[in-house]
């Protein structure tokens, strides 16, 4: 393997010939770099830095005798790997070693365009596309990058797969120790997507407007009379409650309570009731009393008690006068068939003298 190698000033032709100091690179795994070096019974210490200053340079520890060691680099990139080493009798000398770790990367697939980027510290790579059937593989695409050759360092490319498909992209890198690295990226490129017309959205169905339902006809309340006589019978009916609906029947102003019942099926109600001995002459009223629908009203007059001459029909005669005319009547058809009896007395005698 082919390493840089630096030699301190100071150092023996002879002593160089002895010790053949050398530094190689074995293998580079991902970010793991494996590095075995020759240089003969002598200390050494093991220094990384990245190549292009950014970032700050380490030392590896290294255990006594050891002639090689595995170092995991912080990023993909170009680095030296600097071995010092020293001898007993002898000035220390420098070995030199420039390692690129690569790395690639799909940036994204936009329908059969896929987009690579790639680290190789700037050191000229090639990239192929391939597929791979049955163990053999088919090259689809391939390029060089040489910075050494355009004078510009390229990290990315778009590449145009000819077809939905399976495809591996293989970065191979070139650096200076002339070994190549390879990375390989598998990527899927999927069958392009057929666009959906968008379902439109449901039409919604008008919400019916509700017919207000009629408003409930209001109770209408009737008596078998306008006037009822204390103690006596009126017949009180009433419709428009609810079926079974509770019912009392009142009589005002002095709120009497008449009747308790309910309604009948159909929301009415007939009752009888007695007016209440006692009651004042003048102007009441009926209720007829719902639990649910409410009240109905309706105006009573009230004549005296039942049997009081209070209850008769007034005429405008007074009773006194009338008895005395039938008594002057009677007397006077008594004078009459008096006189007439008279009369026939003296006609006869007339009819005996002829």
């Amino acid at each position: 393997m082919i390493a840089s190698l630096i030699l301190a000033a100071g150092g023996t032709a002879a002593h160089a010939e002895e010790a053949y100091p050398r530094l190689s690179v074995v293998s580079v795994d991902g970010r793991e770099v494996s590095v075995t070096w020759d240089v003969g019974d002598a200390d050494v210490v093991l220094t990384v830095e990245p190549s292009d200053g950014d970032g700050d340079a380490f030392d590896v520890p290294i255990d006594e005798g050891a002639t090689s060691t595995t170092v995991t680099v912080p990023e993909y990139g170009l680095y030296w790997f600097t071995l010092f080493v020293s001898y007993s009798d002898s000035e220390p000398r420098r070995l030199d070693t420039q390692v690129v770790v690569p790395a690639l990367s799909v940036e994204s697939v936009d329908g059969l365009d896929v987009t690579v980027a790639w680290i190789a510290g700037g050191e000229a790579v090639r990239l192929d596309v391939r597929t791979e059937s049955g163990g053999e593989h088919e090259y689809v695409w391939s390029e060089l990058f040489d910075p050494g050759a355009s004078g510009a360092v390229v990290t990315s490319a778009t590449v145009t797969v000819p077809a939905p498909g399976v495809y591996q992209f293989v970065l191979w890198a070139y650096p200076p120790d002339g070994l190549s690295r390879t990375i390989v990226q598998t990527v899927d490129v999927p069958e392009p997507e057929i666009p959906v017309a968008p379902t439109p959205p449901p039409t919604p169905t008008p919400t019916p407007t509700p017919t207000p339902e009629a408003p409930a006809a209001a109770p209408v309340l009737s008596l078998s009379g306008d006037t009822a006589i204390a103690g006596g019978l009126l017949t009180v009916s009433a419709t428009g409650f609810s079926p079974d609906e509770p019912i009392e029947i009142w009589l005002h102003s002095t709120p009497v309570r008449l009747f308790v019942g309910v309604a009948d099926a159909a929301g009415g109600v007939s009752e009888a009731v007695t007016i209440p001995a006692g009651t004042s002459s003048g102007d009441h009223g009926i209720e007829v009393r719902g639990a649910t629908t409410g009240s109905v009203y309706a105006d009573l007059s009230i004549a005296g008690e039942e049997g009081s001459q209070a209850t008769l029909p007034a005429t405008g005669t007074d009773p006194s006068i009338v008895a005395g005319g039938a008594i002057s009547a009677v007397l006077l058809i008594a004078s009459g068939l008096g006189v007439l009896l008279v009369g026939r007395r003296r006609v006869a005698p007339e009819r005996r003298h002829r």
